[in-house]
């Protein structure tokens, strides 16, 4: 996939954990209107958090400016998304079905790995057990030298 296609599909997949009811952890709260509330006072926190930082650094009118501008395309930018979504256009089809093949191919080799992990992980205590065993059964034997060699 394409650089671009995976920075645009990443944003598409961020902005559903944040930004969509269905994606992000507030879908557990069961009252919609708390969820609405509790997104307006994040959303309301992050921009002034965002606006005192850039207002400081380049000046009120500057700040003002460019965040209306990304905000602009933000939205801009999801509704694309969602108007590819809901027409079931070509181009967005055939790029959610390559996106969704990534992750499910990254996801089984996520897996894997930690199959391959455990099967290591397994080896190496076997590995390790054997030669404590090893060592106890030599000091054992040291042990009983010893005291053999006392008497």
């Amino acid at each position: 996939m394409e650089l671009f296609k995976k920075i645009y599909m990443s944003f598409y997949d961020s902005w559903n954990l944040v930004m969509d009811a269905k994606y992000n952890p507030l879908r557990h709260i069961p009252s919609l209107p708390t969820q609405f509330y509790i997104t307006m006072v994040l959303f309301i926190g992050w921009a002034v958090a965002f606006g005192l930082m850039a207002g400081y650094y380049t000046g009120i009118f500057t700040s003002v400016l460019v965040h209306t501008g990304v905000i602009f395309m933000l939205f801009f930018t999801a509704s694309t998304f969602k108007d590819a979504e809901r027409d079931k256009k070509v181009w967005w089809t055939e790029w959610l079905e390559e996106w969704e093949s990534q992750k499910a191919r990254r996801e089984q080799q996520r897996e894997n790995l930690q199959e391959v992990m455990k099967l290591s992980n397994s080896s190496f205590k076997r590995a390790f057990m054997q030669n404590v065993n090893q060592e106890e059964n030599t000091k054992v034997i040291n042990e009983s030298d010893n005291s053999s060699n006392k008497q």
